[in-house]
């Protein structure tokens, strides 16, 4: 079968392992292994790998800003906007004839759904959405993004989301059943190295950008208050993002800088280390439907700690591997943490946590195998 994938991101070589397209990536690996598969992707600049088992065709279209980075209030962004949108539409129309694809997977609703709603109204070619997070949590309650997320939807022949929340989410916005096809990195553990970190404190352990929807400022308040009633933990911070100045003001100002170290973004693999020296990690989302750190920790039977979001208590209940803190709440997530370091339960989870089970049910060839079945049984 001669499949497409559209999306708005994928790495510009195998080795860069920073954001969501490494999934992507990982996912069309897997197909790749019985299946042709095409990629189509906005050209963002830099130099590229030339794939050799996979083809890639990289949209120009006059722009190398991200996808995320436009502002629907700017009109130089709205131009360029419009253009990819256009530029794509052609692409992929050219993509589809050229290579006989048979079916359409679109990474993402936006932009990648309208390239794919083109082809089936001009060439008839099967495709389905698969939600990844952004498309349902943002655009979808966009005034007229929302009307073109449903008319993508209600167009086409399948619907997918990496997490159950998600598709309930889904069904019940387009009233059609959706596949859950969940997502997570491939890791090769034993590149992984060693790193001496002190154990004589509790190592917590937070990653994630530094972004509003992370949560990061939760956290840090969170942080304050149990300074007070406990001194022997360290939480390590990796990430990098529009917050970065705000948070370090925020530990200098309230005297948490003996708690708390800011270690920028050692690189994907390099984070790894860190994963392994931890005794627990803390997830402080504000909004995420399944938060794929998770499953990369996990890997290293990591114990968690997180918000009330999509998935998250389904999956640290069913597989036992932390506990969950009221969404948004500095107070209960700062009691949660309390409780860990005192009673020491990162232990217990993680003896008791059934982490190969969740890795193995969440496994992007799981996701590829039920992708394939779902469309051929379409």
């Amino acid at each position: 079968m001669n499949i497409a994938i559209f999306t708005h991101n994928y790495p510009r070589t195998s080795s860069d392992r920073v954001d969501a397209g490494n999934l992507i990536y990982d996912f069309a690996k897997i197909l790749s292994r019985k299946h042709k598969i095409f990629i189509l992707c906005p050209d963002f600049g830099g130099k590229k790998e030339n794939y050799k088992d996979i083809k890639v065709t990289w949209i120009k279209y006059g722009s190398t800003k991200k996808f995320g980075n436009y502002s629907y209030f700017n009109p130089f962004d709205l131009v360029k906007l419009a253009r990819l949108f256009v530029v794509g539409c052609l692409e992929a129309e050219r993509l589809v004839k050229k290579n006989k694809i048979d079916y359409i997977l679109s990474a993402w609703a936006i932009p990648s759904g309208i390239f794919a709603l083109y082809t089936k109204i001009k060439l008839g070619t099967r495709y389905g959405v698969w939600y990844l997070g952004s498309d349902l949590n943002i655009y979808a309650k966009m005034p007229v993004m929302n009307l073109i997320m449903e008319f993508i939807a209600r167009k086409a022949d399948n619907l997918f989301a990496n997490s159950r929340w998600l598709c309930g989410l889904a069904t019940s916005l387009y009233k059609k059943p959706c596949t859950f096809t969940p997502t997570s990195t491939v890791i090769n553990t034993k590149r992984i190295g060693n790193i001496k970190i002190s154990k004589n404190k509790v190592n917590i352990l937070f990653i994630a950008r530094f972004e509003n929807v992370k949560g990061p400022d939760i956290l840090l308040e969170a942080i304050k208050i149990v300074s007070k009633k406990c001194s022997n933990f360290v939480l390590r911070m990796i990430g990098v993002g529009t917050m970065d100045a705000q948070l370090k003001k925020y530990v200098k100002d309230n005297g948490i800088d003996k708690y708390v170290e800011f270690l920028g973004d050692p690189g994907w693999y390099e984070k790894f280390p860190y994963v392994k020296a931890s005794d627990f990690l803390v997830v402080a989302s504000r909004n995420e439907s399944l938060p794929l750190v998770m499953l990369e920790v996990a890997n290293f039977n990591l114990p968690v700690i997180s918000s009330d979001v999509g998935d998250s208590r389904y999956v640290v209940n069913k597989y036992k591997i932390g506990e969950i803190a009221k969404n948004k709440n500095a107070h209960d997530m700062a009691r949660v943490i309390s409780n860990f370091i005192a009673n020491k339960k990162y232990k217990v989870y993680k003896r008791l946590g059934k982490f190969s089970d969740f890795v193995n049910d969440y496994s992007l060839k799981n996701s590829a195998e039920l992708f394939l079945r779902t469309i051929n049984n379409d």
